[in-house]
C-alpha cells in the first residue's frame, strides 16, 4: 500500500467533494471500472531550492474525470474548477481522519465548525482543463510545496587551526585564551 501525501489527499478529497458522487481510483484504472469516474494518478513532482532552509517540491497532477459522454466528464471538471475557483484556489488540509485541519489557538479551533472557522490549506495555481477522448476530460493542477530541509547532525571541532605547509591561513578559532 503506497502512502499518499497531505496535501495530495486534501486535493483528491477536495475534488471528489465538488464532483459529487463519482467512482475514486487511485494509481491504476481497472478495465472494466465504474462510470462516473475520477481516476487520481501519482503526480509528478520536480524539486528546486528555495531559500538556505527550505527546498521546494513542485507537483504536476493530471486528473481524468470519466463519464457515458464527453458533455457529463467535462461537467465533471468543470465543477471541480468552479469550486477550486470559488475557494481562491486554497485547498482545504484534511488529517488521517479526513476532517479538515482547525488552525488552533491554544488548543481550541478557531471558529464554531462553520464556514467561518479558519483551517490550513495550500494554495494551487490556476487549474487547466480539456478533453482528451470521448467521454474523458482532464484537469491538470499545479501547486509548490515549500518543505524545510532535515538537519543532520554535524561534529563541532573544538578548535580549528588551518594550516598550508604549516603557515596558518587564518587565525585559530576560538582564539588561544593563554
Amino acid at each position: 500500500m503506497l502512502a499518499i501525501e497531505q496535501e495530495v489527499a486534501s486535493a483528491a478529497r477536495f475534488i471528489l467533494d465538488a464532483v459529487g458522487a463519482a467512482t475514486p481510483y487511485y494509481w491504476d484504472v481497472p478495465q472494466d471500472f465504474n462510470v462516473p469516474a475520477v481516476y487520481f494518478p501519482t503526480p509528478d513532482i520536480s524539486t528546486a531550492g528555495d531559500a538556505t532552509d527550505t527546498y521546494r517540491m513542485s507537483y504536476t497532477w493530471i486528473i481524468k474525470f470519466f463519464a457515458s459522454t464527453t458533455a457529463d466528464a467535462q461537467q465533471m471538471a468543470r465543477s471541480a474548477v468552479i469550486a477550486i475557483k470559488d475557494a481562491h484556489n486554497c485547498i482545504p488540509l484534511v488529517t488521517v481522519n479526513g476532517e479538515k485541519a482547525a488552525i488552533v489557538d491554544g488548543f481550541q479551533p478557531i471558529g464554531d465548525g462553520t464556514d467561518e472557522a479558519r483551517y490550513y490549506s495550500f494554495r494551487v495555481r490556476d487549474p487547466e482543463t480539456r478533453e482528451t477522448e470521448r467521454g474523458v476530460w482532464q484537469m491538470t493542477l499545479r501547486w509548490d510545496s515549500p518543505r524545510y530541509y532535515t538537519k543532520a547532525e554535524v561534529n563541532v571541532a573544538e578548535r580549528f587551526n588551518a594550516q598550508h605547509n604549516g603557515a596558518p591561513l587564518m587565525p585559530v578559532f576560538p582564539p588561544d585564551e593563554s
